[in-house]
């Protein structure tokens, strides 16, 4: 019993060890190589410290580049012991990495450079010999399109995230591979829980969505970060409509102003199981903001989280909320289109229309009275916000920051 608690503690100091190296990495890519060297050689202190360092090594691996990638995959077919240790896996192509295989500068360096795409067979082998692997997040097209084109019923991921690359709008871009419909095959996962896509354009021209079939995905949870990219609304109803169970919605798009009625007929597609809404529009100061249909999130009778920003809120929008409402957070550019006064007239309303429900309102940016004239909320304004909020039971955080791109800083809750 001491020596498994021990161990556990051992592991645990490893652990936080580890941690702080890929925390304080430098992000060239060679500095951190160094510490995790360095970090590796704890395992010849003592027998007992070479199972937790390789345990924490390859919990969350880093692959860069396809060539890598493909000693490692042979590696781990011939050594199980350390495949089973991989939770968590992260692909970078070749246009990504910080460094060539032989040390030198990355291929993204080099004039002339080219993807290499990784076949469908040597990405199956790898998932195959990483039985413990759930999340898989993928950089650029080296590894996507292997990915893509693997059987659906194969694969045991609950976890995928996909990002774009710089590459991806040049003639020789990694990207070039992907064929109209590639996100089918993906949503079609079996045990797929949660889907990120991160500036990958879903646009009519590569029709990234084709041939989705509606109700088709588990998945629960979906991600789509796109704001300087090309990703509409109409892109995104067929992703939400193969989602069934959807209960997560993370989007990021270039919002230019939509038809009345159209943001609420896209969230209605989840309107019974959706329990957590972030929305943030562009952050482009030369874009007029989208405006906010009041009643977009009054259909959504299970949403208990709602995280705006970027959007063009009225003094009306707190009328809208919904009645299972728990947890309430505006950032910066929505923030902005609320006064004071509505907000302090809500929260005086006999009865609060969400007492005992609603337990969290936070507010990241400054608050105005006028907006239009320039006139910010003053302390004792701000502070009887704050009261009000206690009074109904209401945790109040407010952070008046001045930074207009705070909000994407944080892409998720």
């Amino acid at each position: 019993m001491i020596v498994a608690q021990l161990e556990d503690i051992l592991e645990n100091i490893l652990a936080q060890v580890y941690q702080s190296i890929v925390a304080e990495g430098e992000r060239d890519g060679i500095a951190e190589a160094v510490r995790k060297n360095n970090f590796f050689k704890l395992a010849l202190v003592s027998r007992n410290f070479v199972t937790p360092v390789r345990r924490n090594f390859y919990r969350n691996l880093r692959v860069e580049g396809t060539e890598r990638f493909l000693l490692l995959t042979a590696q781990l077919r011939l050594s199980p012991h350390l495949a089973k240790l991989i939770k968590c896996a992260t692909l970078v192509s070749n246009c990504g990495q910080h460094t060539h295989i032989d040390g030198g500068p990355s291929p993204r360096h080099r004039p002339g450079s080219k993807s290499m795409s990784v076949s469908a067979t040597v990405l199956g082998l790898f998932l195959k010999a990483c039985p413990q692997l759930r999340r898989l997040c993928i950089y650029g097209g080296d590894f996507l399109w292997a990915l893509v084109n693997q059987i659906p019923t194969t694969i045991q991921l609950t976890s995928i995230c996909t990002l774009g690359c710089p590459c991806q709008l040049t003639r020789e871009s990694c990207m070039i591979h992907l064929q109209h419909g590639w996100l089918q095959n993906i949503v079609a996962f079996p045990h797929l829980e949660k889907l990120e896509i991160t500036e990958l354009d879903l646009d009519k021209d590569r029709n990234s969505t084709l041939g989705i079939p509606s109700s088709s995905s588990a998945c629960t949870s979906l991600t789509v970060w796109n704001t300087s990219g090309l990703t509409s609304l109409d892109d995104l109803e067929p992703l939400i409509r193969s989602m069934p169970t959807l209960q997560e919605l993370v989007l990021g798009l270039s919002l230019l102003p939509l038809p009345p009625g159209k943001l609420k007929r896209c969230l209605g597609l989840a309107a019974s199981t959706l329990t957590r809404l972030k929305l943030s529009g562009s952050g482009r100061l030369d874009q007029r903001l989208q405006p906010w249909d009041n009643d977009a999130v009054a259909m959504l009778p299970q949403l208990k989280s709602l995280h705006l920003g970027g959007v063009a809120l009225t003094s009306s929008f707190f009328d809208g909320l919904p009645a299972r409402l728990e947890f309430l957070r505006l950032e910066q550019l929505a923030v902005q289109y609320v006064s004071t006064s509505a907000l302090a007239g809500w929260l005086r309303r006999e009865p609060f229309p969400h007492r005992g429900v609603l337990k969290k309102i936070e507010l990241v940016g400054r608050l105005w009275v006028d907006v239009a004239k320039g006139i910010k909320a003053s302390n004792a304004q701000v502070l009887e916000l704050e009261e009000l909020c206690r009074g109904l039971g209401i945790e109040w955080n407010y952070t008046p920051a001045e930074n207009l791109y705070y909000q994407y800083q944080q892409l998720f809750f």
